[in-house]
């Protein structure tokens, strides 16, 4: 039986075991990224059957075209693939709920970042170098007397929800279709705000006017997308001292970082970091663990082949 043809992006960095079923699974071509799509030939491109594509990039209408055998695009993403297949064409990410109830990684980050801010840890590892002082490193209270408060009671939310709840004074959720009222009187006793909230509709949806209400010496830490979050905003909060810090896995078009290099706002919040200890930037990594890879890039791989073989 002839394996079906597949094209396969390096950037995507699937791990070595998932790599070799590729190569075993399918006839595999493979590119740096879809930047280098030209280099693919004609008599290449009329065999692909199938596309895995990384996060960030287009697959326009008129691509397809070029591709007359495609019927999958696949990326290992809980983000559907930027593009409109044909009729006989499909889509496959990671849109299975009951799958994604094993991949706990992304509320594990969550909690990290919330008690690295909370403590400073990085500033207070890298002051060791010149000085040895507990007493100018001190948090403002103990996270059991705090209030967490989830924005986005979703799948991260939930698992974030059952990994702090222990920890914390109170745990609250705002859910999407909660009211103004409640939001903004949540957020006036709200000492943690984490936010795995989904990016839809308007951005962004926490605005100056609710990072506003938050307590003096509150923190905000953003595992969602860069997008729902007021960055110019939040930055002002953190520069006037009303939030004692935040950390941020995600900020505004980050996928694009990898290719095209950092925008205006990644180069502030970069600067800023480097004369302040407030804020902690990660660099999309909530769901960087190598099971989760594992188990996430083989979810995909094997959609595929139920769809072709």
């Amino acid at each position: 039986m002839t394996k079906p043809s597949i094209l396969y992006y390096e950037c995507l960095n699937y791990t070595k075991e998932n790599t070799d079923l590729l190569i075993d699974t399918f006839n595999m071509y493979t590119l740096p990224d879809p930047k280098h799509d030209e280099r693919i030939l004609s008599h290449v491109a009329e065999s692909i059957e199938a596309i895995f594509l990384p996060l960030g990039f287009k697959f326009s209408a008129r691509k397809w075209g070029n591709f007359p055998k495609l019927k999958v695009i696949a990326s290992n993403t809980t983000t559907r693939p930027e593009t409109d297949p044909p009729v006989d064409g499909q889509l496959v990410w990671l849109n299975d709920p009951e799958f994604l109830e094993n991949i706990t990684s992304t509320a594990e980050h969550t909690l990290g970042l919330i008690m690295a801010v909370h403590r400073r840890l990085p500033h207070a590892h890298w002051s060791t170098w010149t000085e040895w002082n507990r007493y100018a490193r001190s948090a403002p209270k103990m996270l059991s007397r705090s209030n967490l408060t989830i924005w986005g009671p979703g799948r991260v939310g939930t698992h974030l929800f059952d990994r702090a709840a222990p920890l914390f004074k109170t745990v609250w959720t705002i859910g999407e279709n909660d009211r103004d009222e409640y939001i903004n009187k949540t957020l006036e006793y709200t000492d943690v705000l984490a936010l795995t909230l989904s990016c839809v509709g308007k951005q962004p949806v926490v605005t100056r006017d609710k990072l506003e209400r938050l307590p003096k010496q509150a923190i905000v830490v953003n595992t969602a997308r860069g997008e729902v979050l007021d960055h110019e905003a939040l930055l002002h909060l953190l520069n006037t001292g009303h939030l004692w810090g935040a950390a941020l896995d995600v900020l505004p078009n980050d996928h694009r970082f990898q290719y095209k290099g950092y925008d205006s706002l990644a180069n502030k919040y970069l600067a800023y970091t480097k004369k302040s200890s407030h804020l902690i930037l990660t660099p999309h990594m909530a769901g960087s663990t190598e099971d989760a890879w594992n188990m996430t890039q083989r979810y995909i791989i094997d959609r595929v082949k139920e769809i072709l073989i």
